[in-house]
């Protein structure tokens, strides 16, 4: 019985590392650039929630995502905080 458990556990943690290894490629593939009028999200997956916020936790924008390329305009000389899925970027405008 107990090599049935141990087996069963290796398999469980080979599933957790296959799954964190696979969103954690998923993240990497996800781009986000300041452009001359904002931020460009590149990589997003369609319905990834594009949000971004000013440095005093306000929300500014929020979108779905609908294609993999997504341009947002921003008001100039701020710092924004983008989040697309699990990865969040610092960004200066």
């Amino acid at each position: 019985m107990t090599g049935g458990i141990v087996v069963c556990f290796i398999s469980i943690a080979n599933a957790i590392l296959l799954y964190a290894a696979l969103n954690s490629q998923k993240e990497s593939d996800v781009t986000i650039q300041g452009t001359s009028y904002g931020a460009r999200v590149i990589g997003a997956n369609k319905g990834d929630v594009i949000s971004i916020y000013t440095t005093d936790g306000s929300l500014y924008h929020s979108a779905k995502a609908e294609q993999q390329v997504v341009d947002v305009p921003l008001k100039k000389d701020n710092v924004y905080i983008v989040k697309v899925g699990t990865r969040t970027m610092k960004l200066s405008h």
